[in-house]
């Protein structure tokens, strides 16, 4: 997920501009969480996001 983030902050830019000219996305998982402002792990630091979404999503504390 470190990495994910990593990633989608060097595409920052990018996403914005096609969601700015109404490209449809489809985000799973990480790329979900990750359009949002943050991702808050079960452990470790939280990952910042790049705000396309209002959103932040947190790990759930055990096993559902």
């Amino acid at each position: 997920m470190a990495v994910a983030s990593q990633d989608i902050q060097a595409k920052a830019a990018s996403l914005r501009e096609a969601a700015a000219s109404n490209t449809v996305f489809l985000a799973v998982c990480a790329g979900f969480q990750l359009l949002g402002h943050s991702y808050k792990p079960f452990q470790g630091p939280e990952l910042k996001g790049v705000g396309l979404l209002d959103l932040y999503t947190e790990a759930a504390t055990r096993a559902s």
